[in-house]
């Protein structure tokens, strides 16, 4: 899993943007 974990489903880092 990436180092953010509440947006694993996104994809996304912590940085949405």
């Amino acid at each position: 899993a990436p180092r953010a974990v509440f947006p694993s489903i996104v994809g996304r880092p912590r940085h949405h943007g």
